[in-house]
């Protein structure tokens, strides 16, 4: 009895000094959808953003519009793809994309429409969960007029100061009555300036036709890490009714970039000559706004012992000097030689860049043993030996005579 007393006090202290394990917490919320009115029979490019509020990372996230009462999805964009966006960390957000439809049928009102979350919580042999969020949709009485929707995209995805860009705009007349001479304009921010035209004509829109226009960008050097901005555009049309003007604007992501240059190059010495010795002095910089990773400095030529340099990482503004051997072999034959010197890096998203530049140098003809001013002189120093030598060869034979 007592041994039976003393096993369960035993175990009722080990209870009470054990760790309990936190449960882990997974949460998600939508904190961003667009559009969020609608019509019957509109197209629209339908966004939404959800975001990991929980204490633990999703892995395999996949997510589905799970019922298509109210919208109908378009094409095999129902059910998003895991290897897109497969790891949802704590506190990261991600925006899914869907093409849908509103029935012409659908009556006005808000609807909420079931966004369904699946998901594993580990990377390997993880236990399956999921989850329903609702968002909420507001169809509203069809137009008699014209209307038009605009959706974007940009071209490459991610802007980059100092490289021109494209900036893509499908406008399409969701209303019933043709849309007349459509005008579309924008006004970027100071960083943006437009390469083609700040105003594009697009004529007419008939119901349901769409069409594309195109703003060229040009991205000006300035000092950014990532930045998302929001592009003001104004939409100017006329139908039966009169004239419309809308006010949208449309978000582009840029984001700024390392620029490894070639600050300064020396040779020393300075006067290469057949069979000599020296080095090559290159100075590099990150002249960019964002950290170079793995540079790596090769060049080309014969007369460099050493071809290739690790530089390692170059923050924004920082150099690095490094230093190459130079051998002249001795049949070098005197000229001009040529050089490529190549920069090669890649910036934090794994994207390589290179930069090359020729460098030109001179090998010379070597000196004379004795220089060639100094032979002149020892010319004009032996003739006139040689005259006075005569002179008094002649003087000493007259006075023989004379004797």
């Amino acid at each position: 009895m007592k041994s039976a007393l003393m096993f369960i006090v035993v175990i009722f202290i080990l209870f009470l000094i054990s760790p309990i394990s936190k449960a882990a917490k997974y949460e998600f919320c939508i904190t961003n959808v667009s559009p969020t009115e609608l019509h019957p029979s509109e197209i629209a490019q339908l966004k939404i953003t959800v975001k990991n509020v929980g204490d633990s990372s999703a892995y395999y996230v996949t997510a589905e519009i799970a019922s298509e009462d109210i919208i109908k999805v378009i094409g095999e964009t129902k059910k998003s793809n895991e290897k897109e966006w497969g790891y949802l960390g704590v506190g990261n957000t991600i925006t899914l994309n869907y093409k849908i439809f509103v029935p012409s049928d659908t009556k006005p009102g808000v609807y909420y429409i079931p966004l369904k979350i699946a998901w594993s919580d580990s990377l390997y042999n993880g236990n399956p969960h999921e989850t329903t969020l609702n968002f909420g949709i507001r169809i509203k009485n069809p137009s008699k007029g014209a209307e038009i929707t605009v959706s974007s995209r940009q071209h490459p995805s991610v802007f980059t100061p100092g490289n021109n860009s494209i900036l893509i705009l499908t406008l399409r007349n969701t209303g019933f009555s043709e849309a007349k001479n459509v005008k579309i304009s924008i006004e970027p921010e100071e960083m943006f300036v437009p390469l083609n035209s700040s105003v594009l004509y697009v004529k007419n829109l008939k119901p349901n036709e769409e069409r594309e226009v195109s703003f060229h960008l040009g991205v000006k050097y300035v000092n950014v890490g990532e930045v998302f901005y929001q592009i003001p555009i104004k939409i100017y049309y006329e139908d039966e009714f009169g004239s419309h003007t809308k006010n949208i604007s449309v978000g582009i992501y840029v984001r700024g970039k390392p620029e490894v240059l070639i600050q300064d190059v020396t040779i020393e010495p300075t006067t290469l000559t057949p069979n000599t010795e020296g080095t090559l002095i290159i100075t590099v910089v990150n002249s960019g706004t964002e950290v170079a990773k793995d540079v790596r400095i090769m060049i080309s030529g014969d007369i460099f012992m050493e071809n290739y340099k690790f530089a390692g990482s170059l923050d924004p503004g920082e150099t690095q000097t490094l230093i190459f051997s130079v051998y002249v072999d001795e049949d070098t034959e005197p000229g001009m030689y040529s050089s490529s010197i190549k920069i090669i890096y890649e910036d934090k998203f794994g994207e390589e860049h290179v930069y090359s530049k020729i460098y030109t140098f001179t090998v010379n003809q070597p000196k004379a043993f004795i220089p060639p001013e100094y032979l002149l002189g020892f010319a004009v120093l032996a003739l006139v030996i040689f005259l006075v030598y005569i002179y008094l060869s002649k003087e000493l034979s007259k006075r023989r005579l004379k004797k």
